[in-house]
């Protein structure tokens, strides 16, 4: 993956240092990079997001094992209902 982070278009000249290497005036640019890298970062999470939860749930799922039909009533219960 690139990095975007250094991706500017720079308006106005080279920063200015003094004797010491310090910057007495930086450059002028517009760090569009940042910007760029955010928002690929923020369609890629959203991308795996929506497949990473909508996958699972298109997967066949086992049958489950029907219930147990219930047992039949004993001989003398028969004879009782009558």
């Amino acid at each position: 993956m690139e990095d975007f982070a250094d991706m500017k278009m720079v308006l106005k000249g080279e920063p200015c240092t003094n004797d010491a290497g310090e910057v007495v005036t930086p450059e002028v640019a517009i760090l569009y990079g940042d910007f760029i890298g955010s928002g690929y970062r923020f369609y890629h999470c959203g991308f795996c997001n929506v497949h990473g939860l909508s996958e699972p749930s298109a997967m066949p799922r086992k049958e489950e094992a029907a219930p147990a039909p219930p047992p039949a009533p004993s001989t003398e219960e028969v004879l009782y209902r009558k």
